[in-house]
């Protein structure tokens, strides 16, 4: 599950590291000093933009998944316990 939450939230970063990018190098043609400026700015506010729009769409369900997974795994466990406890009490 770590692998993906890196891989969406490196998705999102380059999102806005490239939108980033295109403003401030429209602004640079320009403004050169204002372009440097506010490529700074928003090379800054990528990452926690990036982070809180991981958080808001991406691990939720990523969350459920695992969760389904989990419950998957353990209906699974609960199924080969159930079966062997009848097993058992037919044998007595």
């Amino acid at each position: 599950m770590w692998l993906k939450a890196v891989f969406w939230y490196l998705v999102y970063l380059l999102k806005y590291l490239l939108i980033g990018a295109l403003i401030s190098g429209i602004v640079a043609i320009f403004f050169p000093i204002g372009g440097f400026i506010l490529g700074l700015i928003c090379l800054i506010g990528a990452f926690p933009l990036a982070k809180e729009e991981y958080e808001d769409e991406r691990a939720p369900v990523l969350k459920e998944k695992a969760a389904r997974k989990r419950y998957k795994k353990l209906k699974h466990e609960f199924r080969g316990f159930d079966e062997a406890l009848q097993h058992v009490r037919r044998g007595l």
